[in-house]
C-alpha cells in the first residue's frame, strides 16, 4: 500500500513516518522544504516538495 502523509515534518507527521517506513508500506512523505528530505529519505521514506494549496494533486501521482 502507498501512504502519503501531508506534513511529514510536523509533530504527528514525523511519528507516522518513523512507524510506517521499514515495513511493507511505500511511504510518501510530503514537505516543503526541500533541506528536510534527506532526512525522510534516510528513514526510507520517498519524498514529495509540495505546497499543499498548489502541489496536491502531484503528491498522489503514481
Amino acid at each position: 500500500m502507498k501512504i502519503l502523509i501531508v506534513g511529514a515534518n510536523g509533530q504527528i507527521g514525523r511519528h507516522l513516518v518513523d512507524q510506517l517506513t521499514g515495513g511493507e508500506h511505500t511511504v510518501r512523505a510530503m514537505i516543503r522544504n526541500p533541506v528536510q528530505a534527506p532526512a525522510f529519505e534516510a528513514k526510507g521514506a520517498e519524498v514529495v516538495v509540495a505546497d499543499l494549496e498548489t502541489d496536491f494533486r502531484s503528491a498522489l501521482e503514481g
